[in-house]
């Protein structure tokens, strides 16, 4: 039975409504087509995730970093909403003048839909890393030119300071991509396996350290989706042994799906908060679980 395809949503984006208007009249606002906190995706109130008050001197309108002479204070709201079913966000400034003051600021950004199928060569890799946390399922649908852009993001948080580079379209001799660490490079094979219960056979190790030995690489990383290497005497676990104990290579890792998913965990750093990148400097430090 096929694997059923699922959207991936990318909330990344976004439109901006402003209006400036006098505090007597408010209702001067624009005219929204949805009210604040309404995703219009799900059909349902969005999360009231943030609420926030600041006071500072008069910065202009919400986004303008242009001071004007003066030390009036002015008292800056902002209110974020999320929905918590597909992660659409709404944002909200409102700034208030003094009372010598006649007008008010609003500044609205709301996120707009873009939806990737997990085949698209074009989806973005930080996009990808999110959804995988959610389900790991999902690796197995995607192209196999992002697998190894998947693979080499993850290298490279794993790795710090370290280098990644994507070797041609269809491979060098078998080698996918190569990390460069300090003064030792590595020599990467990435595998996707399109079947959770796939294992990795020995041949296809074998394979890869030969052309690994061939271009002069001695620490290698073999990165698979299979469930497992094969085992036993003659299995791809031991051609891995055999390599280093003979003094082939030095390093010969294999990193098998349960492996991969546990280094994507790791460096994971807690999701996108897509609403921060239109924030005025003003709540660039907010605090954000």
């Amino acid at each position: 039975m096929g694997q059923t395809k699922r959207a991936i949503l990318d909330y990344s984006a976004w439109i901006q409504y402003s209006d400036s208007y006098p505090k007597a009249y408010p209702s001067h606002v624009w005219v929204r087509t949805e009210e604040l906190g309404w995703c219009p995706y799900c059909r349902k109130h969005a999360v009231l995730s943030v609420s926030e008050h600041r006071t500072r001197n008069y910065l202009g309108a919400p986004l303008s970093e242009k001071v004007v002479v003066g030390d009036s204070r002015f008292d800056y709201d902002l209110d974020v909403y999320e929905c918590d079913t597909c992660g659409w966000w709404d944002v909200h400034i409102f700034q208030t003048a003094p009372d010598d003051w006649d007008d008010c600021n609003e500044v609205n950004f709301r996120a707009v839909l873009k939806a990737y199928d997990a085949v698209d060569i074009d989806l973005p890799v930080a996009l990808l890393r999110q959804e995988l946390l959610r389900r790991h399922d999902t690796v197995y649908q995607i192209h196999d030119r992002k697998m190894e852009q998947l693979v080499a993001s993850v290298l490279k948080d794993f790795f710090p300071g370290c280098e990644v580079h994507l070797c041609g379209k269809t491979g060098d001799q078998g080698i996918d991509l190569i990390v460069a660490l300090h003064d030792s490079p590595i020599a990467v094979q990435v595998k996707r396996r399109t079947k959770p219960n796939s294992v990795e056979a020995v041949e296809a190790v074998r394979a890869f350290l030969g052309a690994s030995l061939i271009k002069g690489f001695d620490h290698l990383l073999y990165v698979t989706t299979a469930d497992h290497f094969t085992g036993g005497p003659y299995g791809a676990e031991s051609a891995a042994e055999r390599a280093i104990r003979r003094k082939l290579v030095k390093t010969f890792e294999l990193i098998d799906r349960h492996s991969f998913f546990e280094m994507l965990d790791l460096v994971a750093t807690g999701g996108m908060r897509n609403w921060i990148k239109p924030l005025p400097p003003i709540f660039k430090n907010l605090e954000v679980r």
